[in-house]
């Protein structure tokens, strides 16, 4: 087993020498080059490594020169290396000499022939400068962020507001720059219109640095014969009256007017961070304040100004004002009037509106009654006459007439006075209608449609003729008993009387639907129909459709009249020779 190390450790050695490696890693002459075993034993380096010289570095190892810290992070990365066998890069931070260090490191891992790992090769450059210039720049750009920030912050920024404006903004910059305090001293100028000298911001850090007399300080750098030009003041600076304090003095000048200075003390040995890099945007920002201070001195002119204007407007203001009330006064009665004139022209006018509605509505209303009622007299001569004449001519037969025809001439008569009869008391009904008032009856469909048949049996004709009752009763109904009765009985019937006496069977149906809003009713029957041209006049009063038809023309009639003044409707249906359909809808005064 040892010789097998031995013999290996003398192939790793005969390798380092010969290879052509060596000469690649040579040319980069910048970087730190570095070659070493599994075992951490330094091969080659071509250059002195930490405090070791180059030339006694090779062959000890390379863990035991190295600082701990950085010891640490190659040995994780070395066993990082050893497992994916790929380059790596990293960055390491670490003291030599009192200072921190940082460093970008390069693994390489190196193989022989037989792809077998034998060793690593790394790469290291010193970034020190290069990290501290980006922090600067970092730093820089950061100051810059906050020049835009306060000065935004101050664009819109009310006068009475940029005190404190100016105090929040002395604090960002004292915790931007890592300052202890942060001033803004004004020279005593006489006639500066600012209204204050002071404005100090001190970090929460409980250091505090040591001035023996801050305002000795503050006098020898702020006066009217200061130099204008921004100064850095450092711990190390022959002429610096800080002990151990950065300081950086930026004059504030505006249109060659000096007003006094910006003032910022660092923290005890602080003087690394401080540096000429924040001088420009310092001197910008401090710009910012003394363009807000001379804004406010001019809003305090204006603000002035305005007063004695505005006390001058209010007097001349005044005298207008009362003129304005008393001419508001007479204005407002005016249109109080005129309102009144024009609330008065639209009652007239809809006075006059309604007035001449009525008056249009009693016209058609009387037309219509005229209309009727000359049909009226003339049917009411026409059809009593018939019958009473029928009725003398049957008494003057029966004079003359044998007894065996007494009979027959007696129930002609009968039918005479009972048709004279019937038309009586449609006129009756259709009175009854036209002057009574709507009832809230409880209604008994069953008990009305029987009702009707009672009274229908003394037709002749009625004889032969089924009625077919159907009832879907859900809820109670309230209506006007008698009026109802009048409407099943004359439309019963009328089917009735217009039967189809050559059908086998005949028949009339009655279907009654409730609802808590309304009911409906259909009769319909298997007559003998009614003929297109008739059907438009079915509901006129007194028409007839021929002159074979029954009764005295005053039924359907009534029918329309009823079902309008129930506020209902009506609709028929018919088809000659098929049978006729009568379908009503009457609202259900239940609920009402």
């Amino acid at each position: 087993m040892e010789h097998f190390l031995e013999n290996s450790r003398k192939r790793d050695e005969l390798y380092f020498r010969n290879s052509d490696f060596w000469k690649a890693l040579l040319n980069i002459a910048s970087e730190q080059v570095l070659v070493i075993d599994k075992t951490g034993r330094i091969v080659f380096t071509n250059k002195n490594i930490f405090e070791t010289p180059k030339s006694e570095a090779t062959g000890k190892d390379f863990f035991s020169i190295a600082p701990g810290t950085y010891t640490l992070i190659v040995r994780e990365k070395l066993k990082e290396v050893e497992k994916t066998k790929a380059i790596t890069s990293f960055e390491t931070l670490f003291k030599s000499s009192g200072e921190l260090i940082c460093h970008e490191t390069t693994v390489k891992p190196l193989f022989d022939e037989e792809n077998v790992l034998f060793g690593y090769a790394l790469t290291s450059v010193d970034i020190t400068e290069f990290k501290n210039a980006k922090k600067r720049y970092e730093h820089k750009m950061n100051l810059e962020k906050l020049f835009l920030n306060i000065s935004s912050k101050f664009i819109n920024l009310p006068a009475d507001e940029i005190d404190k404006g100016i105090e929040e903004s002395l604090e960002l910059i004292a915790r931007f720059t890592n300052s202890e305090h942060a001033f803004i001293k004004l020279s005593g100028t006489p006639d500066s219109a600012i209204d204050f000298e002071w404005h100090s911001i001190a970090s929460t850090n409980n250091r505090t640095c040591n001035i023996s007399n801050v305002s000795v300080f503050l006098s020898s750098v702020v006066s009217e014969n200061h130099d204008a030009t921004p100064r850095l003041i450092l711990p190390d600076d022959s002429n610096a009256t800080l002990k151990d304090c950065p300081a950086f003095i930026c004059p504030l000048i505006l249109e060659k007017k000096y007003y006094g200075a910006l003032v910022l003390i660092g923290k005890i040995n602080a003087s690394k961070g401080w540096s000429e890099d924040f001088a420009k945007p310092i001197v910008l920002i401090a710009n910012v304040f003394i363009n807000t201070l001379e804004r406010k001195k001019n809003v305090l002119h204006e603000k002035k100004r305005k007063d004695e204007l505005k006390r001058t407007i209010e007097n001349r203001t005044a005298k207008i004002e009362f003129q304005k009330e008393t001419l508001l006064k007479q204005a407002k009665e005016l249109k109080e009037a005129e309102g009144k004139i024009r609330k008065a022209y639209q009652e007239l006018k809809e006075a006059n509106f309604q007035l001449e509605k009525k008056v249009a509505d009693r016209t058609s209303s009387l037309e219509k009654t005229n209309q009727e009622l000359d049909r009226f007299v003339y049917s009411v001569s026409h059809d009593i006459k018939a019958p009473l004449a029928s009725v003398l001519g049957l008494v003057n037969l029966i004079r003359l007439s044998p007894e065996e025809d007494l009979e027959r001439h007696l129930q002609l008569m009968e039918r005479s006075i009972n048709k004279l009869n019937g038309f009586v008391q449609d006129i009756l009904e259709y009175s009854r209608n036209s002057r009574l008032t709507i009832k809230k009856d409880p209604i008994n469909f069953q008990q009305q449609v029987e009702s009707a048949r009672e009274d229908l049996k003394h037709m002749h004709m009625a004889e032969g003729v089924e009625l077919i009752t159907r009832y879907d009763i859900e809820t109670p109904v309230m209506s006007d008993e008698n009026r109802l009765q009048s409407v099943l009985k004359n439309l019963i019937s009328n089917a009735v009387k217009y039967h189809n006496p050559d059908l086998e069977k005949s028949w009339v149906m009655v279907e009654i639907l409730t609802s808590k809003k309304d009911f409906h009713i259909k009769v319909s029957d298997n007559g003998m129909g009614i003929s297109k041209e008739s059907i438009p006049h079915v509901f006129d009063m007194f028409y007839r459709a021929s002159e074979k038809s029954y009764g005295s023309g005053l039924g359907l009639y009534i029918v329309k009249e009823t079902i309008q003044k129930m506020r209902g409707s009506i609709h028929v249906s018919s088809k000659e020779g098929v049978g006729t359909t009568f379908e009503l809808t009457l609202p259900n005064l239940a609920n009402s």
